[in-house]
């Protein structure tokens, strides 16, 4: 008996992607715009600023539901200017046209000069003014992550800070902005042989691919790496001469410290590895000889999907949790949302299984028009991305309103933009080279465009 394993899903998505450490970019106009990331820990004074490290003399820290940082600190940090009037007890903050004014005491927030209300008030502790994170920085124009396993937060300004997504050609990884569409900003990230798949990391401070490496004119060298988003500093995870198929890192774990990589032995067969980055040694998830792709989800679950060639023998999809408790359903295309506490699994319906309350009954959600390909999640869960032979539909989670996307039997969808309402939909050789083209398709208008042509191994960011 052949025994066969794959792993199915999708990774869902969390927080925001970090963008490449340099500090300016260049749009497809040719402009030069500056691009800042934050990443700070509550508990920690230290804030890392792109690739440079900054002492505080205070750490940020949460009470009543919010982050709490020092307003100077974080404001200058992301290139703001700011100003204080003991008198009235205010604080100004002025970047790029905007003016931001908050008083200590008062949940008043103006932008503009134009009156906006907070749900909480900033207030002073250790001879600073502290502020609600978000509040400041998305009027800011920045954007704000929170990682709940490490207690977090990441904040982007400028270049790459709206919807980016990461994708291989020609031997590039490379990342695009979406602010601007598909004349948004490219940035190379690295350069020679590179193949997917690709692996964001839950926080999106780390991408892991597939390289091939010419050590001789007939000899190379097979590598997963490890690219650290924060200060662009490489790491080679796994390193062959030889290997079967390739090397396919697979899902980083919500820890951001282990990764998971298949590795073929044949063409049916392979091994699932688990991999601590810190330091590199690889432990063995599923037995050599069996087929192998895998995915973890927010939560730390991992989805595998495993059936056997004998005659008479079932196919089911298996759910293990962080305690080593396995779960069995029926086969089908799966992927988690992105909490990781929810699994779709498509199989002529939509199945929707809660893995916290497992005795739930997913004949509750099932839909009732079929579709048997691939799912993405939305960022806010009411949506689903699948296809049929008719082509890939969103799907609207609760009145199951189907909106077809696309009408090619052979597209299948990617994912959904951190804009919850933009699906990214992929037609297979499409171009004139016969590579893949990846259309955006907006549900509020309708509308389509075409973001890339000959490109491989896309993956929109974890949000």
């Amino acid at each position: 008996m052949l025994k066969r394993i794959l792993i199915l899903g999708m990774l869902g998505v969390l927080v925001f992607l970090i963008p490449f450490p340099a500090s300016v970019s260049t749009t497809a106009e040719g402009a030069t715009i500056e691009s800042v990331t934050l990443a700070l820990e509550i508990g920690s004074p230290q804030l890392l600023q792109n690739d440079l490290t900054i002492s505080m003399d205070v750490a940020p820290f949460l009470e009543n539901d919010r982050t709490w940082v020092p307003l100077r600190f974080v404001s200058e940090s992301l290139g703001a200017q700011v100003s204080w009037n003991q008198e009235q007890q205010q604080a100004t903050i002025q970047q790029d046209g905007i003016e931001l004014t908050l008083q200590i005491g008062s949940p008043t927030l103006w932008v503009n000069g134009n009156p906006g209300e907070m749900d909480v008030a900033p207030f002073l502790r250790s001879n600073r003014t502290w502020v609600p994170l978000r509040f400041v920085a998305e009027n800011l124009g920045a954007t704000v992550g929170w990682q709940q396993y490490n207690q977090r937060v990441v904040i982007r300004s400028g270049l790459f800070a709206e919807a980016t997504l990461a994708f291989v050609r020609e031997g590039e990884l490379i990342l695009k902005d979406l602010s601007m569409g598909a004349a948004g900003a490219e940035r190379v990230l690295a350069r020679g042989g590179i193949e997917g798949p690709l692996a964001w990391s839950w926080d999106g401070t780390q991408i892991a691919y597939y390289r091939i490496q010419p050590i001789s004119e007939m000899s190379f060298a097979l590598e997963v790496e490890a690219l650290n988003l924060l200060d662009g500093t490489t790491q080679t995870v796994v390193r062959r001469e030889t290997a079967y198929g390739g090397l396919k890192p697979l899902s980083f774990h919500p820890d951001g410290r282990h990764l998971l990589f298949d590795e073929a032995t044949s063409d049916v067969s392979g091994t699932l590895w688990r991999v601590p980055l810190y330091p590199s040694e690889m432990s063995l998830i599923v037995p050599e000889g069996e087929v192998v792709k895998g995915v973890f989800s927010a939560s730390g679950a991992l989805l595998t999907m495993e059936y056997s060639e004998s005659e008479g023998a079932g196919v089911e999809l298996v759910v293990s949790d962080e305690a080593g408790e396995m779960r069995h359903l029926p086969f089908g295309e799966a992927a988690f949302d992105s909490s990781g506490n929810r699994l779709a699994v498509v199989n002529g319906a939509v199945r929707i299984y809660d893995l916290l309350d497992f005795n739930a009954d997913p004949s509750l959600f099932i839909s009732p028009m079929p579709f048997d390909g691939r799912s993405c999640w939305s960022d806010d869960g009411m949506l689903l991305g699948t296809a049929n032979a008719n082509g890939v539909y969103a799907l609207h989670l609760g009145s199951w309103q189907s909106d077809l996307v696309d009408d090619s039997p052979q597209a299948f969808p990617v994912g959904f933009l951190p804009r919850w309402h933009e699906l990214l939909v992929e037609r297979p050789g499409e171009t004139i080279n016969g590579g893949n083209a990846y259309h955006l398709f907006d549900l509020d208008t309708q509308a389509r465009t075409l973001l890339l042509e000959d490109a491989t191994s896309v993956a929109i960011r974890p949000n």
